[in-house]
């Protein structure tokens, strides 16, 4: 069985692996978006496995910008 994360837990995740900062104030499971402000202001959604697994730690206009100067 996977694990259950507190909201406590993944706001020191997020503190100590981002720039975002979590606004969600409860997580109830893997599946169901968190609410997150990005470094820049923009606030976006996604789950927590993409923000920590999948490398979602910000807006996707700070995305597009990133992914632009890969190229």
């Amino acid at each position: 069985m996977a694990k259950k994360f507190t909201i406590e837990q993944i706001k020191k995740f997020v503190g100590e692996n981002s720039k975002c900062k979590l606004l969600s104030n409860e997580y109830i499971n893997n599946h169901i978006n968190l609410k997150f402000q990005c470094n820049c202001g923009n606030i976006f959604y996604t789950t927590f496995i993409n923000f920590a697994y999948e490398n979602k730690k910000h807006c996707d206009e700070c995305g597009k910008k990133i992914l632009s100067n890969l190229h």
